[in-house]
């Protein structure tokens, strides 16, 4: 049986922003990088890096790294790249377009931008790239964790 999803210390405020709490909200589409994503067999945990964008519009932040921890994770699905980013790298693979919620039982990893509100068990974070990577994951927990 799957649980609802808990977001500790922090909120999604809209598609591109987490609110986090007592430091206000990240742009995470354009102040942010996204750097890795692991997961940790062990644990069933899945951690996503981000490292603060070296822009002259970035303002400047108390860190300048986090991470998004998923803890005790039930369901991690990525979708494939789109046609044009299977070949070679290129910037916009690190950077987000979306971030929100979609459904366990939605296989076309659609919904991420009807709601930010946890409503049941079946709602799971989505994170899309600007090249088109998607990333599902429910979990019991998700946690914002700066980096030192």
């Amino acid at each position: 049986m799957l649980l609802n999803m808990h977001f500790k210390s922090f909120s999604i405020t809209d598609p591109t922003n987490i609110h986090i709490h007592l430091d206000g909200d990240l742009d995470l589409h354009n102040n942010w990088l996204l750097t890795r994503v692991e997961y940790i067999f062990a644990s069933r945990t899945v951690r996503i890096y981000w490292k603060v964008s070296t822009g002259a519009w970035v303002p400047e932040y108390a860190f300048n790294a986090f991470y998004l921890e998923f803890r005790n994770v039930t369901l991690f699905r990525a979708k494939e790249l789109d046609e044009r980013s299977v070949d070679e790298f290129v910037e916009d693979d690190t950077i987000l377009a979306m971030i929100g919620l979609t459904r366990t039982d939605e296989p076309e990893f659609r919904g991420v931008l009807d709601y930010t509100e946890i409503r049941d068990e079946k709602d799971c974070m989505c994170i899309y790239t600007e090249n088109g990577q998607v990333f599902v994951i429910h979990a019991e927990i998700v946690e914002f964790m700066k980096v030192k």
